[in-house]
């Protein structure tokens, strides 16, 4: 292969695939071409190459592709030349080439799939130079494509640029997962603060913090509303549990959130709303002579015994989850019942608890 000499980037045209047509013509299916151009174009449609493949801002998610443009001078020409990469675009958007590519030429085009956002993303040598390796943009460092494509492999399958017309190039092959992405867990304050509507998250809190359950991950700290996603890598198929919390107009509240990271995926915990109110998990296993297997037993609150907490006698033995609370420090009466008859037995327990917000705090249990 040659590459063309002169190559000025400038190379390739973006427009959105989601309107109704670029300024200069309006946009095609297989077969046609546009006769608004008044320059020759050829273009690629990621509608035709995504396959199963899902374009969207989210992990694991095509956000960005490029393409490298191959082309013959005419039917006659036996070797292929590689024409020069365009920078990186939205997967969202179609990619047209003007000024590399003449009349009567033939052309196909390789395609680079990123799950990195096309503002992530510049080309080594800067975006004139026609280069297909990726830089991103905060580090510096090579970035490696998730998927390939080709769209056309050889000049019988090209396609011809015709004048003043757009062509697309097509057929293309679906996405291909040639680099599996690392296993991570992703953290993101505007998802957890307001899960049905992130856009909302400002308003509800600043930030917001978390922890890991057993410190297996690095707690996370004053993190902003506005931040993007915090990675960690993680290995797959193993639950992680964390607690977030923040400062809600309403008071301190928190939530408790878990991930099942998946091999060669992003995740995002699955969490609820976050919640100023707290549960109290009881549990009588060591006061078994009390309340032995097969019976049951009433919860009070221990300044207004009138009444029990519970609408119907709780079992001796499970761990039963009681609430939910106000945060702060509670104080449980207990009494017992004869798992047969309903009737009373003696004695008497007392628990005591620190309710949290969105969390389940574990009674302390003891015989009166």
């Amino acid at each position: 292969m040659r590459s063309a000499s002169g190559l000025v980037l400038g190379l390739a045209l973006v427009a959105s695939t989601l309107g109704t047509g670029w300024a200069l013509g309006g946009c095609t299916t297989q077969g046609e071409t546009s006769e608004f151009l008044t320059t020759t174009e050829v273009a690629v449609d990621p509608v035709d190459f995504l396959g199963e493949v899902r374009c969207a801002d989210a992990p694991s998610a095509l956000r960005s592709y490029t393409v490298t443009l191959v082309g013959w001078n005419d039917s006659e020409e036996p070797e292929p030349f590689v024409i020069g990469s365009s920078g990186p675009a939205s997967c969202a958007a179609v990619l047209g080439f003007r000024d590399v590519i003449s009349v009567g030429g033939i052309y196909t085009a390789e395609i680079d799939g990123y799950e990195l956002p096309a503002e992530r993303l510049r080309p080594s040598g800067g975006n004139a130079s026609g280069s297909r390796r990726m830089l991103d943009v905060a580090s510096g460092e090579a970035v490696t494509p998730r998927w390939t494509s080709r769209c056309g492999t050889t000049r019988e399958d090209g396609v011809l640029a015709v004048n003043s017309r757009r062509t697309f190039i097509r057929p293309c092959d679906p996405l291909s997962d040639v680099s599996p992405g690392p296993t991570r867990l992703a953290v993101n304050a505007s998802r957890i603060l307001a899960p049905e509507a992130p856009h909302t998250a400002c308003s509800l809190a600043a930030s917001l913090d978390v922890e890991f359950s057993g410190g297996s991950l690095p707690p996370l700290v004053g993190v902003s509303c506005e931040a993007a996603d915090v990675l960690f890598d993680v290995a797959p198929g193993s639950r992680i549990d964390l607690y977030a919390h923040a400062d809600l107009a309403s008071g301190p509240a928190g939530v408790e959130c878990y991930a099942v990271p998946r091999a060669g995926e992003t995740v995002y915990p699955t969490c609820q709303a976050l919640t100023t109110k707290g549960l109290v998990a009881i549990d009588l296993s060591e006061l078994a002579d009390l309340c032995p297997p097969g019976a049951s037993y009433d919860l009070y609150d221990a300044s207004a015994p009138e009444s029990p907490l519970n609408s119907l006698p709780l079992a001796c033995g499970p761990t039963a989850k009681v609430g939910p609370f106000d945060a702060g420090d509670r104080s449980f009466a207990v009494t017992f019942r004869d798992g047969a008859t309903g009737s009373p037995l003696p004695g008497s327990a007392t628990c005591t608890a620190t309710v949290i917000a969105g969390r389940t705090a574990t009674a302390t249990c003891f015989a009166n």
